[in-house]
């Protein structure tokens, strides 16, 4: 039971040594048991926590109770993790009000509380921005919608009789700024309202080939090289098949708009879609392309709504939360970084089971 729990638990005898660590205390450290066991506890406490958690273990060795004790416990690979642990007496010693035998923390990984309290922060948030954003979205359609279609019906009718060219773009803008709105609109709502549409069984390689066939016009009239490498050994997955070509569009897309807004102009663009089986349990799908890529500031807030890098008028900021949502809705994990092609790199893992 104590190998299997989920709480970081440790014991500690009368002479300060470890004589009990479990799995998830190892696997948040990184050590090894043999580099655990046996040692004296104290050593793997920073100098400036010391003085308290002594005296917080010395208590319980006398018989006291300690809730809520915050400890910077040291990892192998990425510093310090912030833990918060309960501390108590385990047995006596001979007769009943003899010394205490041993001593048991039980923690928890603080980063990962402060991470689902986040959660339930932002799906409150959301709940709250899908009501607005419904009605918004339900007064603005039906007007939007009249006045992109009446501003196709003038550019015809103006291209006609020769009307001034200046006068017909005037018309072309306003229906353009009609359907960013509307496109806009409906962005918010999947958003702020995701699909609740049941999983079923999906050909993944099947789902990259229809995605990427949207774009074999549009990267040949750019001069892009659309590279697709799917793996034959690609499991059928439990998804939603829409779902995930939403999720390819928009990474295509972006990389696309990346290249199309490169520095180096000079330079033939390339985008690479992979799907891959990433491990036994898992699959990968993957878009990287030859862009500048996204600077590790904007790494950080990149998935963050209303959050963009593309110019005033191109981008909502709502591609990559409503892609991030998808792939958190599929039990998944979406990151950023830099490719073997100089721009960006956005992988999408999936479990395959």
């Amino acid at each position: 039971l104590l190998e299997s729990a989920n709480a970081l638990i440790l014991g500690i005898d009368r002479s300060w040594r470890i004589t009990v660590c479990n799995r998830a205390l190892l696997e948040l450290t990184g050590f090894g048991r043999d580099e655990i066991l046996g040692r004296d506890v104290r050593d793997f406490i920073s100098s400036d926590q010391r003085q308290y958690l002594t005296s917080a273990f010395a208590a319980a060795l006398l018989g006291q109770h300690h809730t809520a004790v915050t400890v910077a416990l040291p990892t192998r690979h990425d510093g310090p993790v912030r833990t918060v642990w309960s501390i108590a007496p385990v047995g006596r010693v001979g007769a009943v009000g003899g010394p205490v035998d041993a001593v048991v923390a039980i923690g928890q990984d603080q980063s990962k509380i402060e991470a689902l309290q986040q959660q339930v922060v932002r799906a409150e948030r959301l709940a709250t921005l899908g009501e607005l954003a419904a009605g918004v979205v339900h007064e603005l359609n039906n007007p939007l919608t009249s006045i992109t279609v009446y501003a196709e019906y003038l550019v015809r009718k103006l291209e006609s009789q020769g009307a001034e060219p200046p006068d017909i773009e005037k018309l072309r803008r306003i229906g353009a700024s009609a359907q960013r709105i509307l496109r806009f609109s409906r962005d918010l709502v999947q958003y702020a309202r995701p699909s609740g549409r049941e999983h079923e069984s999906v050909d993944l390689a099947a789902v990259v080939r229809q995605s990427v066939s949207i774009f074999e016009h549009l990267v040949e009239r750019g001069g892009i090289e659309l590279v697709v490498d799917v793996d034959p050994e690609l499991p059928v997955i439990q998804a939603v098949a829409g779902q995930l070509e939403q999720v390819l569009i928009n990474l295509i897309t972006n990389a696309v708009h990346a290249i199309e807004g490169s520095d180096n102009k000079d330079k033939a663009g390339r985008v690479v879609v992979r799907a891959a089986v990433e491990s036994p349990s898992t699959v990968l799908l993957e878009v990287a392309d030859s862009g500048n890529g996204v600077t590790e500031q904007d790494q950080a807030k990149i998935f963050e709504p209303f959050f963009t890098t593309k110019p005033d008028g191109k981008g909502t900021g709502l591609g990559l939360p409503i892609v991030r949502g998808i792939v958190e809705q599929h039990r998944g994990e979406i990151t950023v970084g830099r490719s073997d092609l100089g721009g960006a790199t956005f992988r999408v893992i999936l479990p395959a089971l």
